[in-house]
Protein backbone atom coordinates (compact mmCIF):
# COMPACT_ATOMS: atom_id res chain seq x y z
CA UNK A 1 0.00 0.00 0.00
CA UNK A 2 1.45 3.37 -1.04
CA UNK A 3 0.58 6.72 0.53
CA UNK A 4 1.36 10.29 -0.49
CA UNK A 5 1.11 12.23 2.75
CA UNK A 6 0.11 15.83 2.19
CA UNK A 7 -0.72 16.45 5.86
CA UNK A 8 2.36 17.94 7.49
CA UNK A 9 1.23 17.54 11.10
CA UNK A 10 4.29 15.33 11.65
CA UNK A 11 6.63 18.26 10.91
CA UNK A 12 8.15 19.83 14.10
CA UNK A 13 6.80 23.37 13.54
CA UNK A 14 7.90 24.46 17.01
CA UNK A 15 11.58 23.88 16.18
CA UNK A 16 11.94 24.48 12.43
CA UNK A 17 10.42 26.71 9.76
CA UNK A 18 9.34 25.13 6.49
CA UNK A 19 10.33 27.03 3.34
CA UNK A 20 7.84 25.21 1.14
CA UNK A 21 5.65 22.13 1.09
CA UNK A 22 7.06 19.07 2.81
CA UNK A 23 6.53 15.91 0.80
CA UNK A 24 6.32 12.46 2.32
CA UNK A 25 5.71 9.24 0.43
CA UNK A 26 5.55 5.89 2.16
CA UNK A 27 4.98 2.37 0.91
CA UNK A 28 4.07 -0.58 3.12
CA UNK A 29 4.72 -4.24 2.36
CA UNK A 30 3.78 -7.24 4.45
CA UNK A 31 6.42 -9.98 4.28
CA UNK A 32 5.53 -12.92 6.50
CA UNK A 33 4.88 -11.29 9.90
CA UNK A 34 7.01 -8.21 9.18
CA UNK A 35 5.85 -4.86 7.82
CA UNK A 36 8.42 -3.06 5.69
CA UNK A 37 8.00 0.70 5.38
CA UNK A 38 9.90 2.36 2.52
CA UNK A 39 9.67 6.11 2.28
CA UNK A 40 10.94 9.37 0.89
CA UNK A 41 11.01 12.72 2.69
CA UNK A 42 11.60 16.06 0.99
CA UNK A 43 11.55 19.11 3.27
CA UNK A 44 12.88 22.58 2.47
CA UNK A 45 13.63 24.23 5.82
CA UNK A 46 15.20 27.42 7.16
CA UNK A 47 18.34 26.81 9.21
CA UNK A 48 20.90 29.07 10.90
CA UNK A 49 24.53 28.52 9.94
CA UNK A 50 26.68 27.32 12.84
CA UNK A 51 29.66 29.34 11.56
CA UNK A 52 28.29 32.73 10.48
CA UNK A 53 24.81 32.61 12.09
CA UNK A 54 23.07 33.63 8.85
CA UNK A 55 19.79 32.04 7.83
CA UNK A 56 19.78 29.80 4.78
CA UNK A 57 17.44 27.44 2.96
CA UNK A 58 18.33 23.76 3.19
CA UNK A 59 16.78 21.13 0.92
CA UNK A 60 16.59 18.04 3.11
CA UNK A 61 15.87 14.82 1.19
CA UNK A 62 16.04 11.29 2.48
CA UNK A 63 15.02 7.77 1.55
CA UNK A 64 14.48 5.29 4.35
CA UNK A 65 13.46 1.73 5.10
CA UNK A 66 12.08 0.62 8.46
CA UNK A 67 11.09 -2.87 9.58
CA UNK A 68 8.26 -3.45 12.05
CA UNK A 69 7.63 -6.72 13.88
CA UNK A 70 4.59 -7.45 16.00
CA UNK A 71 5.66 -9.04 19.28
CA UNK A 72 3.41 -11.15 21.46
CA UNK A 73 3.25 -9.36 24.82
CA UNK A 74 1.01 -12.07 26.28
CA UNK A 75 3.98 -14.43 26.46
CA UNK A 76 5.18 -13.78 30.00
CA UNK A 77 7.80 -16.06 31.41
CA UNK A 78 8.79 -16.33 35.04
CA UNK A 79 12.46 -15.85 34.25
CA UNK A 80 12.88 -12.23 33.11
CA UNK A 81 16.09 -13.07 31.19
CA UNK A 82 14.75 -16.19 29.48
CA UNK A 83 13.65 -14.46 26.28
CA UNK A 84 16.67 -12.14 25.96
CA UNK A 85 19.26 -12.81 23.31
CA UNK A 86 22.12 -11.01 21.61
CA UNK A 87 20.90 -9.04 18.61
CA UNK A 88 22.58 -9.69 15.31
CA UNK A 89 23.24 -6.88 12.85
CA UNK A 90 20.04 -7.45 10.88
CA UNK A 91 17.84 -7.22 13.97
CA UNK A 92 19.07 -3.86 15.20
CA UNK A 93 17.00 -1.90 12.65
CA UNK A 94 13.73 -3.63 13.55
CA UNK A 95 11.08 -1.81 15.57
CA UNK A 96 8.99 -4.11 17.72
CA UNK A 97 5.31 -3.24 18.04
CA UNK A 98 3.17 -4.36 20.96
CA UNK A 99 -0.02 -3.72 19.00
CA UNK A 100 -0.68 -3.79 15.23
CA UNK A 101 -0.60 0.02 14.82
CA UNK A 102 2.16 2.10 13.22
CA UNK A 103 2.28 5.78 14.14
CA UNK A 104 3.24 7.25 10.76
CA UNK A 105 3.54 10.81 12.13
CA UNK A 106 6.04 9.79 14.82
CA UNK A 107 8.01 7.72 12.31
CA UNK A 108 8.22 10.60 9.80
CA UNK A 109 9.24 13.02 12.56
CA UNK A 110 12.04 10.65 13.62
CA UNK A 111 13.23 10.34 10.03
CA UNK A 112 13.23 14.13 9.70
CA UNK A 113 15.50 14.47 12.74
CA UNK A 114 17.77 11.73 11.38
CA UNK A 115 18.27 13.54 8.08
CA UNK A 116 19.37 16.80 9.70
CA UNK A 117 23.07 17.51 9.21
CA UNK A 118 25.34 17.27 12.25
CA UNK A 119 26.43 20.88 11.67
CA UNK A 120 24.35 23.47 9.87
CA UNK A 121 26.71 25.10 7.35
CA UNK A 122 25.32 27.58 4.81
CA UNK A 123 27.97 26.82 2.18
CA UNK A 124 31.14 24.75 1.91
CA UNK A 125 33.49 27.70 2.09
CA UNK A 126 31.71 29.60 4.89
CA UNK A 127 34.36 31.60 6.77
CA UNK A 128 32.27 32.20 9.88
CA UNK A 129 32.61 35.11 12.27
CA UNK A 130 35.72 36.94 13.40
CA UNK A 131 36.61 35.57 16.82
CA UNK A 132 37.53 39.06 18.04
CA UNK A 133 34.90 41.49 16.75
CA UNK A 134 32.16 39.14 15.49
CA UNK A 135 32.16 40.47 11.92
CA UNK A 136 30.82 38.08 9.26
CA UNK A 137 33.97 37.07 7.37
CA UNK A 138 31.91 36.07 4.30
CA UNK A 139 31.09 39.76 3.75
CA UNK A 140 34.73 40.81 3.81
CA UNK A 141 37.67 41.19 6.13
CA UNK A 142 37.13 43.00 9.40
CA UNK A 143 39.09 46.04 10.52
CA UNK A 144 39.84 44.83 14.04
CA UNK A 145 43.44 44.39 15.10
CA UNK A 146 42.83 40.81 16.11
CA UNK A 147 43.56 41.51 19.77
CA UNK A 148 41.04 41.03 22.53
CA UNK A 149 39.83 44.32 23.93
CA UNK A 150 38.70 44.42 27.57
CA UNK A 151 39.33 40.74 28.01
CA UNK A 152 38.96 39.89 31.72
CA UNK A 153 41.41 37.01 31.29
CA UNK A 154 44.27 39.12 29.90
CA UNK A 155 45.78 39.24 33.40
CA UNK A 156 46.46 35.51 33.08
CA UNK A 157 48.81 36.09 30.13
CA UNK A 158 51.02 38.14 32.45
CA UNK A 159 51.22 35.21 34.87
CA UNK A 160 52.24 32.94 32.01
CA UNK A 161 55.10 35.28 31.08
CA UNK A 162 56.51 35.20 34.65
Amino acid sequence: MALDISDSSWFPESEFIRMGPSLAKVNFQLVQKRVIMNGVLDCPVKLNCDRCLSEYRAELKSEFTIFFDLVDVRDTSENEYEDEHISIKGEIDIIELEEPVIDISATLRQQFYLMLPAKFICKKNCKGLCSHCGNDMNEGLCSCSGKDVDNPFSILSKLKDN
